[in-house]
């Protein structure tokens, strides 16, 4: 739903053994930005609600730190983006759930 929520129209997925050695999710969204990143894996967090009254206008799939931050516990989750507005890409790591510094990319 992560790339759905972004607006993407396009959507690849390439799995590697079942999944169990890599599963790779690229699509043409929106993009999160830098300062986003490292709570995009963080257990309840999104940058979906600026205020309470965001719940009475929700339109979204999901909220994307739920799914993430199962993922980012028991893998290397690696989250690769960039917005229009930025000139490059930024890719964040987690280990062990645990954001490292986001890097250009």
């Amino acid at each position: 739903e992560n790339c759905l929520d972004a607006g993407s129209t396009q959507i690849t997925i390439k799995v590697e053994k079942g999944g169990l050695a890599k599963l790779t999710i690229q699509d043409n969204g929106c993009g999160i930005p830098k300062e986003d990143l490292a709570l995009a894996a963080t257990r309840h967090a999104t940058s979906k609600l600026r205020s309470v009254q965001d719940f009475h206008s929700l339109a979204t799939y999901g909220f994307r730190g739920e799914a993430l931050a199962s993922i980012s516990m028991v893998s290397q989750l690696t989250i690769t983006s960039r917005t229009a507005s930025s000139p490059v890409g930024f890719t964040q790591v987690y280990r062990n759930g645990t954001p490292t510094n986001p890097q250009p990319r």
